[in-house]
């Protein structure tokens, strides 16, 4: 399994408003996507997705809706974004760890 934790951080009231506008969209795309094993959203602008494999993880991100959302990061703040190999289903403190120890 691939998992996937990105934090935003958006830049004022256009920044969140364009975040807003990109999670509505991402988060349909993803419901039933092939290969996704589990999301989740909280509310420290933290996103949260497990992988059957690395393809699949790919394919989703290099999908129109989410490679907008991709293209638009500058406009909407600031992301950092981290993947890993794993073999459970992370949790929010695990994910949120390794998103801190990102330089």
């Amino acid at each position: 399994m691939i998992a996937s934790t990105t934090q935003i951080f958006p830049k004022g009231v256009i920044g969140f408003l364009r975040f807003l506008f990109h999670l509505y969209r991402v988060r349909n795309l993803l419901a039933g996507y092939p290969g996704l094993i589990s999301f989740d959203f909280n509310r420290g602008w933290r996103t949260l997705t497990v992988w059957e494999n690395e393809e699949s993880m790919k394919r989703f991100r290099n999908d129109g809706v989410h490679l907008a959302a991709m293209k638009d990061t500058r406009k909407i703040g600031r992301a950092t974004t981290v993947s890993w190999e794993t073999l459970h289903a992370p949790t929010w403190q695990e994910a949120i760890r390794r998103l801190d120890k990102r330089p």
